[in-house]
């Protein structure tokens, strides 16, 4: 005997049958033969890559050739080993109607509670504003009444001043006699004003009809004209609206040399040594 255990047909490479699992091998096993019969280590080997043995007893694939680690992978009763699982997503598979109808639904939530934020700033933000024209009003109510107390308080303080200078009480009436002469006449300029400013508009407007009236009337004859007279009038037209622009430049400049003539003859008043060196000129 060489010391290898018998072979029997459980153990015999090549028949079809699994191996036995670690807890029914028996604890001296032994190495292949020269002979190429692979031993029990060789076909755990080829049972974790889940190929099978050739009848020669070398084991063939990528399985074989590649670094597995036999103690990672989980081994089941029967001594099989069974692959690991990957994590599992909670990602839906078929994306049927249903989901695109929680997709849309989803967003339209989304959708909702951001138009009402909006809503919300809006309403804060028209609030704010309705607060501030609030103030505002109020602020110029204020404004009108601190005038109206500081006239009042200029009125008691020349009284005061007239009490501490010893006046009679009669001039303080006769000056506060004058001051209301004077106002109301100061009222019937501004009220005669303001009749002449609407007399000056209502003839403004009048005036302005009438301007748009002739152009009408002559926008009509220049429609009735012949193309020649047509032709004619717009050049003139042309030529008038060239004219008027000279005019204004030069009136400008007319009123620029005028203003430099004012400002020269003030510094010769102003200098004796000039008005001498004029005269001699004149002279």
């Amino acid at each position: 005997m060489d010391g290898r255990p018998p072979t029997s047909a459980g153990n015999r490479p090549g028949s079809g049958l699994r191996p036995m699992s670690s807890a029914r091998q028996p604890s001296n096993l032994a190495l292949p033969s020269r002979s190429g019969i692979p031993g029990t280590a060789s076909r755990l080997i080829t049972a974790s890559s889940n190929r099978p043995g050739t009848r020669s007893g070398f084991a063939q694939g990528v399985g074989v050739l590649s670094h597995i680690n036999v103690v990672d992978r989980p081994m089941s009763q029967q001594g099989l080993v069974t692959p690991r699982t990957g994590v599992r997503t909670p990602r839906r598979q078929v994306q049927d109607k249903s989901y695109f109808m929680g997709l849309l639904r989803s967003k339209i939530n989304e959708l909702t509670a951001e138009i009402s934020r909006i809503t919300k700033e809006i309403d804060l933000l028209s609030k704010e504003q309705s607060t501030y024209l609030t103030y505002e009003k109020r602020a110029e109510q204020q404004a009108l009444e601190l005038k109206s107390l500081q006239g009042q308080l200029a009125d008691y303080n020349l009284l005061v001043d007239k009490l501490n200078t010893d006046a009679e009480m009669s001039d303080v009436q006769q000056e506060y006699r004058d001051l209301k002469t004077q106002n109301e006449n100061e009222a019937v300029n501004i009220d005669s004003l303001f009749e002449q400013r609407q007399e000056r508009e209502a003839q403004l407007a009048q005036l302005e009809a009438e301007i748009t009236q002739e152009r009408y009337v002559a926008e009509n004859l220049t429609s009735t004209m012949s193309p020649e007279l047509r032709q004619q009038y717009n050049e003139l037209k042309k030529n008038d609206n060239i004219l008027q622009r000279s005019l204004e430049k030069f009136q400008q400049d007319l009123d620029l040399l005028v203003t430099q003539k004012m400002s020269l003859e003030e510094e010769l008043s102003l200098s004796q040594i000039k008005q001498e060196a004029s005269n001699c000129t004149i002279n």
